[in-house]
Parts: structure tokens; C-alpha cells; sequence
């Protein structure tokens, strides 16, 4: 099967899954399966940015903008999610948290109503619509072939990548917060376009998981102290033991990923005519990133 011929299967799988989800939280509603939602939505918004690349239709625009704001609507219960699961791991040690807990789970509820509300709204019907006029355009398209302009969309975000991480300042949250970003597209792009390469190592997307991981729990961390220190001031709440326990946990987090920041060269080729650092001879991969 060509790459472009792999590519459209796991577009149309991207899809399916997409209204899979979308069917059972409709019929069956819970935190996990919204959970299951969102990440199918980030897969999908990967595979319309490639898609773009090779066939820059405004269908593809106007899907990929409803696919963010749908993402968007979510990110705030999957934040208070997040943080609820953190705390409540923590009452025994921590018990002071116990009021921000009950807070956490109050605004919880408030945002699974509002995503309900928002996920019965979606547009299923005519987003159908526009996907299929989408693989139409693409299946045409792929009889000229866009294996290169498929490849060129991994490339020139992993060089968006490689800018990010030569900007990181453990010092400045925000650098590491962009970079954060920049490598969840990247990410996603390379486990679409992952059947097409040629003799991929094993190590390649458990450790690119791993990497975003550890990236995740740093912005986790963040918005965790955020909202406590929020909390703490509007109810006046004595929660220094706890602002403590989270500072030095943020701090740890950062430290390990700076020891292994530059492992992200180890992803993907520095340019479109250099070779993979697997081709390149053997990879001494760090260890301190595995999922």
C-alpha cells in the first residue's frame, strides 16, 4: 500500500473513532468516556493539520476550527479533572486540602453539565458532510501523489519542535508551556504517519509518550498550584503545607525534564534531506522519560 494510501486509512479511522466516541457519550455519559472524547479530537485535529498540508481546502479549515473550539470547550473539566484526581490522592498526607477538594468536585460538576450540553450540540451531520467531502479531495489529490507534502508537515513542525527546546529556560514555565504544544501536534502527526516509515525503531512512540508525559505533569503541576493558590486566597484558607508539597513536586518535575530535554532530537530527522537518527547508526536513548 503507498504512504498516501496509509495515510487516508488512518484519516478514516481518526474519523470513525471521532463519531464512535461522540455516539457513546451521547448515549451513555461519564468523565472517562469525555475523556475518551477529547483525545480522539486531538487525534482527528492532528490528522486535518497533515491533510492541510497536502490539500489546503477551506473544508479543512472550517473542520479544523470546529475541532478546536469543541477541544476548547473541553480543556477547563479536563484541568479541574486532572487536579481533583491529584488531591484526592493526597487527603491522607495532606488533609488541610480537604475544603478545596470539596470545591474541585462542585465546579466539576458544573462543567460535566455544561459539556454535556456542549457535546449534544455538536453538529455530527454536517461535519460528515465536510469530512467526506474532505477524503473526496484528498483521494484525487493522491493520484499525483503526497507522500513529500505528507513528510513536509512532520518536518516542519518538529523544526517548530527543535526551536521550542532551544528556548526553554527551566527559570520561565512558559517556555517549557509552548514547547509542551508544539511537541503534542508533532506527536500526534508522527503516530499518523508512523505504518509509512520505513523500519521505525520499537522505542520510537513509547518514548515520544514518555516525553510528552513528563510535559503534561509540569503544566499539570502549574495549573494545580494556580487554582490552590486561587482557592486559598478568595476563601482564605490556610494551605501553605499543601502550596509546599506542590512547589517542590512542580520543581522535581522540571529538573528531570531538563536533564533529558535534548532527547527530543532523537524523534525525528533535522531536516528533510538528512537521514532519522535510527538510520544514522544506533540511538542512546535516556531512560528517565519512559511512560
Amino acid at each position: 500500500m503507498k504512504k498516501i494510501q496509509l495515510f487516508l486509512v488512518v484519516f478514516n479511522r481518526r474519523w470513525n473513532d471521532f463519531s464512535e466516541k461522540l455516539d457513546m457519550c451521547r448515549t451513555e455519559f461519564s468523565p472517562e468516556l469525555v475523556h475518551g472524547l477529547r483525545v480522539s479530537m486531538r487525534r482527528m485535529l492532528a490528522a486535518i493539520e497533515m491533510a492541510r498540508t497536502a490539500y489546503p481546502h477551506p473544508h479543512l479549515q472550517k473542520i479544523r476550527r470546529a475541532f478546536k473550539d469543541q477541544i476548547d470547550d473541553l480543556d477547563e473539566l479536563r484541568d479541574t479533572q486532572v487536579i481533583l484526581m491529584e488531591v484526592s490522592e493526597n487527603m491522607q498526607t495532606l488533609p488541610s486540602l480537604k475544603s478545596f477538594q470539596g470545591y474541585l468536585q462542585k465546579r466539576e460538576r458544573k462543567l460535566l453539565r455544561a459539556a454535556r450540553k456542549n457535546i449534544e450540540g455538536i453538529d455530527s451531520a454536517a461535519l460528515k458532510k465536510k469530512i467526506a467531502k474532505a477524503i473526496l479531495g484528498l483521494e484525487e489529490q493522491a493520484k499525483a501523489g503526497l507522500e513529500a507534502e505528507l513528510f513536509m508537515a512532520v518536518d516542519i513542525q518538529y523544526t517548530a519542535v527543535l526551536q521550542r527546546s532551544v528556548q526553554v529556560d527551566a527559570s520561565v514555565v512558559s517556555t517549557i508551556h509552548r514547547l509542551r504544544l508544539s511537541f503534542k501536534k508533532f506527536r500526534y502527526m508522527v503516530e499518523i504517519i508512523h505504518p509509512a516509515l520505513d523500519n521505525p525503531p520499537e522505542y520510537l512512540l513509547k518514548h515520544m509518550h514518555g516525553y510528552q508525559d513528563v510535559l503534561g505533569q509540569i503544566q499539570d503541576a502549574e495549573v494545580l498550584l494556580r487554582a490552590l493558590n486561587e482557592f486559598a486566597a478568595k476563601d482564605e484558607v490556610n494551605l501553605k503545607a499543601a502550596d509546599k508539597h506542590y512547589r517542590k513536586f512542580h520543581k522535581e518535575l522540571i529538573g528531570r525534564f531538563i536533564e533529558n530535554l535534548n532527547e527530543v532530537r532523537m524523534f525525528w530527522r533535522p531536516t528533510p534531506n538528512a537521514k532519522f537518527p535510527w538510520e544514522a547508526g544506533p540511538v542512546e536513548l535516556l531512560t528517565g522519560m519512559e511512560p
